[in-house]
């Protein structure tokens, strides 16, 4: 295992893949699967019909001595809103997803340590309480990674205003920016279990840019994907549980946590 290898982020991605639906982990990743494809078949339905009319308007307000352009502009506000689309499922899957993976990450990171954190004593009439109060604290520590996102994504979306060549560098600018965005929410789960706050996590991840952008640009990618975008999150957070157990940069020891043994 070669945790300085630019693509092992993406190995940690791709066990994500291969672990999401195994015994343990499955109670986690379908239901926010299935409420993820009912938001995604409603959002698609929408921007649809958003995107069509918003190139026709876009279109008809140009020249004719400029009519050449609509072959250049057609493919490229296409690439572009199609992006953006996707990323909105994603920020909305996000804040589905969030009450559910601090419980996978603590999953994946007790399989890969071999040793079970130790779970609190909760009187049974307590624990829709102790749930609700696990799941706010989830979305409150999304909510920090979107304050991060939303006014660097609003920056980038400017660029699209620049003819022709905002539509050249938008797709590059939102990959790398939403590539790391999303390494941050998924990472946030595991070093959230490990009691590690927001903003030494955001340190962290700059001791080891390879890896997290690595892992982050890959799963944007593949969040830049209809019906896969679905799929990609649960992996992500099962993926960045290994990330930062097999990478001492980010967990802040010599090298992989104790108990790692894969």
């Amino acid at each position: 295992m070669d945790t300085k290898n630019s693509l092992y982020g993406c190995s940690c991605l791709f066990y994500g893949f291969r672990m999401m639906l195994k015994d343990g982990y499955r109670m986690y990743t379908l239901l926010p699967v299935l409420i993820n494809t009912v938001i995604m078949i409603a959002g698609m339905y929408f921007f649809m019909g958003a995107i069509s009319s918003g190139t026709d308007r876009a279109l008809s307000a140009l020249p004719d001595w400029l009519s050449f352009l609509r072959w250049i502009i057609i493919p490229l506000a296409f690439i572009c809103i199609t992006l953006i689309s996707a990323y909105l499922f994603v920020a909305v899957e996000g804040i589905v997803m969030s009450p559910f993976a601090g419980f996978l990450a603590e999953k994946a990171e007790e399989d890969l340590t071999g040793m079970k954190r130790p779970q609190p004593e909760i009187p049974g009439g307590r624990y829709p309480a102790y749930l609700a109060g696990v799941a706010w604290h989830s979305l409150g520590r999304t909510a920090k990674s979107y304050v991060f996102y939303l006014p660097r994504a609003l920056l980038c979306c400017l660029v699209l205003f620049v003819p022709v060549i905002g539509q050249l560098l938008f797709p590059v600018l939102w990959l790398v920016l939403s590539g790391w965005w999303l390494a941050m929410q998924n990472l946030d789960y595991v070093f959230d279990n490990n009691g590690i706050s927001f903003d030494e996590m955001s340190d962290s991840m700059k001791r080891s840019p390879v890896q997290v952008a690595s892992f982050g640009c890959l799963t944007a990618a593949i969040a830049a994907v209809p019906v896969a975008n679905i799929l990609v999150l649960p992996a992500a957070v099962i993926g960045a549980a290994r990330l930062f157990i097999t990478d001492g940069r980010l967990n802040g020891s010599a090298g992989p946590r104790a108990g790692y043994d894969r």
